[in-house]
């Protein structure tokens, strides 16, 4: 099987993949720039950070990064600093939900945390770029098997 084939092949199977990854990436930009917008507009939220032991200005850090970090999630291009950046404060809520026994609470921060640790690793520099070599290989051998076919 050539090159050219096997790369017609991954993009056929890799379609309904890609759909499925930019959905649930939707999803969570959504849901994190809510979730953001919520540290600023809900007196629970100041509530529960203080309850937490964290200051004010704790709450609107993780809002900026939550809506900061939903709004680069749609860019491909910043999608890996966006989930890197609310995987981190994931992970923080997470530990905060461990430390004061609200073992329940932190399945939802854990489970966004895999789905964002997956998220940043097929987004990362790295990855476009092995997907831009593997395309420009591609263009590549179809335009050398091109010009062979011309008498």
């Amino acid at each position: 099987m050539s090159v050219i084939t096997t790369a017609r092949a991954e993009r056929k199977v890799g379609k309904p993949k890609t759909i499925v990854w930019r959905l649930v990436t939707a999803l969570l930009a959504a849901m994190f720039v809510l979730s953001g917008y919520a540290k600023f507009v809900d007196p629970r939220m100041a509530e529960q950070f203080v309850h937490w032991g964290y200051s004010d200005a704790s709450r609107v850090l993780v809002g900026v990064i939550e809506i900061g970090g939903g709004l680069a999630l749609l860019l491909p291009q910043t999608a890996f600093y966006g989930a890197a950046a609310l995987a981190i404060v994931m992970g923080g809520a997470a530990f905060t939900h461990l430390s004061h026994s609200e073992i329940p609470e932190a399945a939802v921060p854990l489970v966004l945390l895999n789905l964002l640790v997956n998220l940043a690793s097929a987004s990362s520099p790295a990855s476009r770029t092995r997907r831009f070599r593997a395309a420009w290989e591609a263009y590549a051998e179809r335009a050398l098997h091109d010009t062979e076919r011309q008498p």
